[in-house]
């Protein structure tokens, strides 16, 4: 039937309805083969794994509604109009969900953090649990979840513990007593550095004064680990 000049099909809208479905179904049966199926099995980082599945997931969902609005007998210049509705209800108030959308992109790709890496963003510090398009999932030490948008991690500091590597500095303060024989504190501090496993030997260990307290005399001592890790069981 007609409505004005625009022609409208029953039987065309209802393929386009199940192509957009099966076409969904089937790049979430892809995601979920990544997670726990056969393609699980592939060699793979998990941050890559992670930014793979997340990426299937979202250009899924947008493959599927062109895909379903062309069956439907739409044209490129109906998905451009439905862009630039998007667009201006962008500028009406979604600039905030739009911004962490491509955030999220850029984080997918770009790779500044991944799946289990060490970070401080903000002031917040946890384990990267989850990267969605939206919003980024840390749990905290203390088994918090804080969920942080992605546009304040690309806008804001962001410290990444493990990088490109878990090699980490390790730093402990020691207090001593004045009357303390300084060059035995400092040689003892070594030692016990240089026994314990999870410290490497070069670089080595090292021991600095760092402050003249009103009970004691404080050092510091340093020591490289090849697992950041180790900084809360040490």
């Amino acid at each position: 039937f007609n409505i004005g000049s625009v022609h409208i099909s029953i039987t065309s809208i209802l393929l386009g309805l199940l192509t957009f479905f099966v076409s969904l179904f089937l790049f979430r049966s892809l995601k979920n083969s990544f997670i726990n199926g056969s393609l699980s099995q592939i060699d793979m980082e998990d941050g890559v794994k992670s930014s793979l599945i997340s990426a299937i997931g979202f250009f899924g969902f947008i493959f599927s509604l062109i895909f379903g609005i062309a069956v439907m007998g739409g044209s490129f210049s109906s998905i451009a109009i439905m862009a630039g509705a998007l667009s201006f209800g962008a500028g009406l108030g979604l600039q905030n969900i739009v911004s962490n959308l491509v955030a999220g992109m850029t984080i997918l790709f770009e790779r500044p953090i991944k799946i289990g890496d060490w970070v401080i963003v903000n002031g917040q510090e946890g384990i990267v649990k989850q990267i969605n398009m939206r919003a980024t999932e840390l749990e905290t030490f203390g088994k918090s979840n804080i969920i942080i948008p992605n546009s304040d991690i690309l806008s804001g500091s962001l410290v990444n513990m493990t990088y490109k590597n878990r090699m980490g500095r390790i730093d402990i303060t020691v207090g001593v007593d004045y009357d303390s024989d300084i060059d035995l504190v400092q040689q003892t501090l070594v030692d016990i550095m240089q026994n314990n496993d999870n410290i490497l030997k070069n670089p080595a260990p090292f021991v600095s004064f760092s402050n003249l307290s009103d009970n004691s005399l404080d050092f510091q001592v340093s020591g490289f680990t090849s697992n950041v890790y180790n900084k809360r069981v040490i």
